[in-house]
């Protein structure tokens, strides 16, 4: 991954080696590009300190009237890294069981949890588990096992172009996660939005009801 001084020397470099007058949006037109100190205040970018345009007073995150400022990230954002986190795993469970000459019981019931290791990802599951026997006459048994499980999950299905990890490459170096303000970027939300976020839910169970057994 390019810092944004890498960026900008290669976008330079780029326009040069095609003979063209080097210009940017963010890094000027002049033969020596210069990193600005905010690349977006409303809807004008690459500005300085002291420019009238960048009075955190003007800044407001409303739809009506939106005016966002953004500070330029100068040493580089590492979209790969913002996107990543740990990625722990935890499972419980709780059991019991008895019975007496009569009937014997089971019951477990457990709760799974992981995390991906891409942010606002995970699989949840909560199962429960219950067997049972009754002894009706000296002669005759019966039981049952009955098994559920409800699962969630939540996280990315593109795997092309349009998913994050693609965004996450064509994302200049130069932008910020968060504006003055602290908000998310918009562009980094329109990159969290991308991922196609689905959950599912699935349900799973199933009942067997053991033969009558003849005891001799």
């Amino acid at each position: 991954m390019l810092n944004t001084a890498e960026l900008r020397d290669l976008l330079w470099k780029q326009q040069l080696g095609a003979k063209i007058t080097p210009s940017s949006p963010q890094y000027g037109k002049e033969i020596s590009p210069v990193i600005p100190d905010y690349i977006l205040a409303g809807s004008s970018s690459g500005l300085f300190e002291g420019n009238p345009a960048v009075d955190p007073s003007k800044y407001s995150f409303e739809q009506n009237g939106f005016y966002q400022i953004v500070r330029a990230n100068k040493e580089g954002t590492n979209w790969f890294k913002e996107m990543i986190q740990s990625a722990p795993t935890q499972s419980h469970n709780l059991s019991a069981s008895g019975g007496t000459d009569k009937s014997v019981y089971s019951l477990c019931l457990g709760y799974y949890s992981e995390v991906g290791t891409q942010k606002y990802t995970f699989y949840d599951r909560y199962s429960i588990r219950s067997n049972s026997e009754f002894k009706l006459t000296k002669q005759i048994r019966f039981g049952e096992t009955l098994f559920g499980s409800y699962r969630l999950r939540q996280g990315s299905v593109d795997n092309n172009e349009s998913s994050p990890w693609s965004k996450a490459y064509r994302m200049q170096p130069i932008v910020p996660v968060y504006d003055i303000k602290d908000k998310i970027k918009r562009m980094y939300k329109n990159c969290r939005r991308s991922r196609r976020i689905f959950n599912f839910h699935n349900y799973d169970g199933y009942l067997i009801l053991s033969q009558f057994v003849w005891m001799k």
